[in-house]
């Protein structure tokens, strides 16, 4: 009697045995396709965003880049720094007070989400020579502001929304040996009037929004 039962039970589980089997082939074949190859890790992470924050030093120069920055990551800075570039932050004007601590010397904002307003908290960089404002919001209302910057040799405003105004501005700024410029605000008139304002100034045009592109002409 028991031998009949163990042989029935037998016998169903070898009718069901080819549908278990094809289910573990099915499972498996379905793992494996959600499982990507190296291959496609490599092209998958090619199509990575940016960084959302990048800090690193480099001598006496630190980066901090991404819009990923804040205020307390400025704090991470150290005395001697010189050369700063805060690229692709989206720091408030009023946190750029922060720096007074540091005498910079080398300033890279551009692209990032500074105003006007951010040159009076600048003033306190006595001894900065190389500024880039390039394709940022500073629009000059108050660019003649960085007049108090008796060192400032290179200013880089291109592809920044200038307004009138800002010529009047950039005509007092007689201490920079280089100016760079670009954007609809750059007229033939406006260059005459730089260079009779600043005839010992190199003034250079950018001629496209695409710095990777765009070489500068020299007039």
């Amino acid at each position: 009697m028991q031998l009949r039962l163990f042989n029935g039970t037998a016998m169903r589980w070898c009718g069901r045995l080819p549908w278990l089997m094809l289910i573990s082939v099915i499972i498996l074949f379905v793992g494996f396709e959600q499982v990507p190859s190296c291959a496609q890790e490599r092209t998958l992470g090619n199509r990575q965003s940016p960084p959302h924050k990048v800090i690193r030093q480099e001598g006496n120069r630190f980066v901090l880049i991404g819009s990923g920055v804040s205020v307390k990551d400025l704090a991470l800075i150290p005395k001697n720094v010189q050369d700063l570039s805060l690229r692709h932050t989206r720091l408030p004007d009023h946190d750029l007070e922060k720096l007074c601590r540091l005498k910079l010397q080398r300033l890279d904002l551009s692209y990032s989400n500074i105003s006007d307003s951010a040159m009076s908290a600048l003033k306190c960089q006595k001894e900065l020579k190389y500024l880039n404002l390039a394709f940022t919001r500073v629009r000059g209302t108050n660019i003649g502001e960085l007049k108090m910057m008796p060192d400032l040799e290179e200013l880089d405003c291109s592809w920044c929304q200038l307004s009138d105004r800002a010529l009047v501005g950039l005509e007092k700024l007689t201490q920079l040996k280089v100016l760079n410029l670009g954007g609809p605000f750059l007229t033939d008139k406006t260059l005459t009037a730089l260079r009779a304002a600043l005839p010992h100034t190199s003034i250079g045009i950018r001629l496209a929004p695409t710095p990777l592109l765009s070489p500068l002409r020299h007039r």
